[in-house]
């Protein structure tokens, strides 16, 4: 998916003209050497970073650089998982073990699952299918609201251009308990990025990423997520979206950032893109230690991860 990035290398946004608007990031690389998907989170005083490793397979676990402390730099660390495991989401359980909830990616049949890891022993827990989530659920990301637990991923949409987002909510924990899940909506109550009136999506919806700041200060929690298709890239991820997490009693919904006047859908205006061209491809929103955008993107060929410059 991703073009190839030059290891530390301080890369900046240029543009053909007719983009809708975006908010250009430069940016500086983190990880490369074919890893993507990054997922930020600390341990014992230190930053880690899970990502995908394309070069060892699976799932990597990368530690920050000056003693776990510069989240600027990341090395590789351990190969917590081979084989088919993508975009890894890490959730706190005790002690030293973490939940890693990975997509066992398959198209329409891709399959969420989850595993206990040790940061300390290294030992992994038995991978499980992620409970009462349907064939085609991918990029799971999960958080705490309304005393309740909740699920966003993105589901492959079979017939259509791109996956949509979906929703689920658990009284039980993070990782368990969930009811079916639902299809993500907009302030405008239509589904997140589908064409008004139409059978099309924003061509490619994936990766949603719930964020722990505020970033705009208007007092919600934000969900960050990949769309395509905004300035003519078609069929490729090359933008990051975002919007505020609003709630209806206890079902979320999602008041997306920016506005495209005459367009089929929000946002757009607000997206932000990185690192060179029209197909940048910009994926897999991710947050920095300080709450700035961290994402991947593959100029050039080969797949690294970025930290862009805000939010």
């Amino acid at each position: 998916m991703f073009r190839r990035l030059i290891l530390g290398m301080l890369v900046f946004c240029t543009f053909a003209s007719g983009v809708k608007g975006q908010e250009l990031r430069p940016g500086t690389l983190t990880i490369g050497n074919y890893v993507k998907d990054s997922w930020y989170f600390n341990w014992a005083g230190k930053k880690y970073i899970a990502a995908s490793d394309l070069s060892r397979g699976g799932i990597s676990i990368f530690v920050a650089g000056n003693n776990g402390q510069n989240d600027a730099s990341y090395t590789f660390w351990r190969n917590i998982i081979g084989g088919n495991h993508y975009a890894p989401t890490v959730v706190f359980s005790s002690g030293n073990t973490f939940w890693f909830i990975t997509t066992e990616f398959n198209f329409d049949q891709s399959k969420i699952k989850r595993f206990t890891y040790d940061m300390s022993t290294g030992a992994r827990g038995t991978v499980s299918d992620f409970p009462n989530m349907p064939l085609g659920m991918t990029d799971a990301t999960i958080w705490n609201a309304n005393s309740r637990w909740y699920f966003s991923g993105s589901r492959w949409n079979a017939g259509y251009l791109g996956n949509k987002l979906n929703w689920a909510s658990s009284t039980s924990g993070p990782v368990s308990g969930y009811g079916s899940s639902i299809t993500l909506k907009d302030q405008a109550g239509r589904e997140v990025d589908r064409l008004d009136g139409g059978t099309k999506y924003d061509w490619v919806i994936e990766a949603p990423a719930w964020s722990w700041w505020d970033h705009n200060g208007a007092g919600f929690n934000e969900l960050y997520w990949s769309v395509g298709h905004s300035d003519g890239c078609y069929n490729h991820v090359q933008a990051i979206r975002r919007g505020d997490i609003n709630y209806s009693g206890t079902s979320p919904w999602i008041y997306v950032f920016g506005n495209n006047p005459g367009s089929y859908y929000p946002g757009g205006n607000g997206d932000i893109k990185f690192n060179g061209g029209d197909c940048g491809l910009t994926t897999h929103p991710d947050y920095q230690a300080n709450g700035d955008i961290r994402c991947t993107s593959q100029a050039f060929g080969v797949h690294g991860i970025f930290n862009l410059s805000g939010w």
